[in-house]
């Protein structure tokens, strides 16, 4: 059995949307897609703005910044609904044993069989858990307070087919 305390703050919920998308297979597209993207709008641009069509280069002017701020905006827009979120700072104990996964937070309690999640991304500083419906938990293992990295590792590694490690 090991034991997590997880507090929701705005860190952990940055740090697990950077860990799930470090393992996307879409990673490697994205800054290619870019650059090819950026470099598309800035030559249409020029031609904009040699036609003297101030009013589209505009548009295209706006359309690069969005590229180039899009992950920052991303970030933005997902701290802003976590704010608001009941969940925002909410202190949750996560209990891992062998045949089931517990949790106790303010706002919920229970406890459900291994069989609702799909895979485990084994990290370098923690486990990325998925569900079956594709939402998802960041196990960081500074939270663990009570059993081993290894001890939850060994459960996972039994309990779901799908066990990765990606260290």
């Amino acid at each position: 059995m090991a034991e997590y305390h997880i507090q929701n703050t705005e860190k952990h919920q940055i740090t697990a949307f950077s860990r799930k998308r470090s393992i996307s297979y879409e990673r490697f597209l994205r800054r290619p897609v870019k650059i090819v993207c950026c470099l598309g709008l800035m030559a249409l641009l020029v031609i904009l703005i040699h036609a003297k069509a101030y009013l589209v280069s505009l548009f295209i002017t706006s359309m690069i910044v969005l590229l180039a701020l899009g992950p920052k905006l991303d970030y933005w827009i997902l701290l802003w609904r976590f704010r608001r979120s009941p969940a925002c700072n909410v202190m949750m104990q996560l209990v891992v044993e062998l045949n089931k996964f517990s949790w106790d937070d303010p706002l919920s309690k229970g406890e459900a069989q291994w069989n609702i999640f799909d895979k485990v991304h084994r990290l370098k500083d923690g486990f990325l858990i998925f569900y079956q419906n594709g939402q998802f938990q960041w196990w960081p293992d500074a939270c663990i307070t009570n059993g081993t990295v290894g001890e939850v590792a060994d459960i996972l590694r039994l309990q779901l087919a799908k066990y990765h490690e990606n260290c």
